[in-house]
């Protein structure tokens, strides 16, 4: 046990603490602490073979600062147990599907590391505004852009200019670029619900036409994706 103590758990507490170095000196000491009893595996992993290769992944993969890895590591410790083979390059090439897909990027601008500068900027600010995608499993991800994609009609026929992504945008993707948190909340417990009773208030004036109720809720969920992350009982239902 002292050897394991030794051998791995010091050094990795010390990288660990190197990389979380660009955060005030209280955080970093809270997110240490954090990570020995929420996530005490990544003290037993290699720091050469695996912690700094990640760390390195992500970092290079979005053009991350020192400051921004930092901050990426602290809302998302787990990030740095995944594997980059099975996990993080598979997740990276899922979003940059979606982002292509709903029109945001040029076709194969993915190339395995990041892509083109102009595309990699775009999911480098959808992972600075919520670094937990990138723990979620492919499965997770994929149910609800697939149900966002079953809401948009399937083939982004309700797409819209979006002068911010200067051309047109699925639902998924302009969800995953405007309120990136939407991937991490329940599908079935937290997400149908709001959807469901947003279309029936949304909808409620298309005169009974499917069609033009289910366009202007795409509209409106495209116009302010945010409005999925609030709460049901406190923000939504008046």
């Amino acid at each position: 046990f002292q050897s394991s103590c030794e051998g791995r758990v010091k050094p990795a507490a010390r990288y660990l603490s190197s990389l979380l170095s660009p955060l005030p000196r209280s955080k970093q000491r809270k997110q240490l602490v954090r990570i020995s009893t929420k996530h005490p595996a990544l003290l037993q992993l290699d720091v050469e073979s695996n912690l700094r290769l990640t760390a390195r992944f992500l970092g290079d993969s979005f053009d991350l600062t020192e400051k921004e890895l930092a901050a990426v590591i602290a809302a998302t410790p787990a990030v740095l147990g995944l594997s980059i083979k099975r996990n993080l390059e598979p997740t990276m090439r899922f979003l940059w599907e979606i982002t292509e897909v709903g029109g945001l990027m040029q076709k194969g601008d993915y190339d395995g590391s990041g892509g083109k500068e102009e595309s990699k900027s775009s999911l480098r600010k959808c992972v600075l505004k919520h670094p937990q995608i990138l723990a979620l499993s492919l499965r997770n991800l994929s149910a609800k852009k697939d149900y966002f994609d079953e809401i948009d009609g399937g083939d982004g026929s309700h797409a819209t200019d979006i002068e911010s992504t200067k051309g047109t945008s699925t639902l998924a993707a302009r969800i995953l670029f405007g309120a990136p948190s939407v991937y991490s909340l329940s599908l079935e417990e937290n997400i149908v619900p709001k959807v469901d009773y947003l279309s029936r208030l949304w909808c409620s004036g298309s005169d009974g036409d499917d069609c033009a109720g289910r366009s202007s809720l795409v509209e409106n969920l495209r116009e302010y994706p945010q409005i999925l992350t609030l709460s049901m009982e406190g923000n939504i239902v008046p």
